[in-house]
């Protein structure tokens, strides 16, 4: 039996029951990442893939603040909007039927409610001020983080300065102990865990750090991503945050302790994955 196929046996027995339609996709929800949406969202509870009409009326009863409501895409088409203006304007989330991308997203407008809506209000303040085109640098930022970001709650901040310098090995394999201990992964970006389902090497994340607690490791699943909510929240509103020259950082999250199958000192010395901080240029001496 494959290391994956054994941690789809665990999550099945994990669970007293598990719908035929969570068995079909078991395989990608064995991951470690996914642990906290079957938690969070009773995914293995399921029948079908949920329509707009079953996510509104589940994920209202879940979240403690109000959320947008999750419409069709193609009702959203007469608005001539662009995505981000729509949502601010009417309070929807155009959502694709059966699509595992969209999916996620309304998972993490229940889970981060008030950092999707800083998200988009940003968004939208952005283009008011700049217009659609071109991007400004704050809405790629936005984005990236919207898309493919990490939170990383942290206790003791000598992990995430091993990850600012690229120092993958000491972060993920010498202190891999840490994991879970000092520091903790949340993910809010949708597109994340749509590509975790079919992981590949070269899979990279954006993350940014949040202080916490040594408590906060002892809270529940929910408990800890609403007091991160919040921080974030009030970090994207610091215009401060958002001026940084770099205000998120890469990390090749199959690095992550348990979130891929053979992490060995061998596996982090893949260099074209694993890569090193590139060195900045001396400036050029005037004559």
């Amino acid at each position: 039996m494959t290391l994956n196929a054994a941690r789809c046996c665990d999550v099945l027995m994990k669970h007293s029951f598990c719908t035929a339609w969570f068995e079909q996709h078991a395989d990608a929800f064995a991951r470690k990442p996914f642990e906290a949406l079957i938690e969070n969202f009773d995914i293995n509870q399921w029948l079908t893939f949920p329509s707009v009409e079953q996510l509104n009326s589940s994920l209202s009863d879940r979240s403690g603040q109000s959320l947008p409501t999750f419409i069709d895409q193609t009702e959203a088409q007469h608005s001539g909007l662009y995505y981000e203006q729509h949502i601010a304007q009417f309070d929807e989330v155009p959502t694709r039927q059966d699509n595992w991308h969209d999916l996620f997203n309304a998972l993490m407008w229940c889970q981060f409610p008030f950092t999707k809506r800083c998200m988009n209000n940003l968004q939208v303040e952005q283009i008011s001020r700049h217009g659609l085109h071109p991007r400004t640098r704050v809405r790629d930022v936005l984005t990236h983080f919207d898309e493919c970001g990490l939170i990383l709650a942290v206790s003791d901040e000598r992990l995430t300065d091993m990850l600012r310098q690229h120092s993958w090995q000491d972060a993920f394999y010498s202190h891999k102990q840490e994991w879970g201990a000092t520091v903790q992964p949340f993910i809010i970006g949708h597109a994340m865990y749509e590509m975790l389902m079919t992981p590949y090497i070269g899979l990279t994340g954006k993350w940014l750090a949040v202080s916490v607690d040594p408590g906060f490791f002892a809270l529940t699943s929910q408990q800890q991503v609403e007091e991160l909510d919040k921080q974030v929240s009030d970090m994207l509103t610091k215009s401060v945050f958002l001026e940084q020259n770099k205000p998120l950082h890469p990390l090749p999250v199959l690095g992550i302790p348990g979130w891929w199958p053979g992490q060995d000192e061998a596996f982090y010395q893949n260099t074209d994955y694993f890569r090193p901080k590139r060195r900045q240029k001396a400036p050029t001496p005037s004559r």
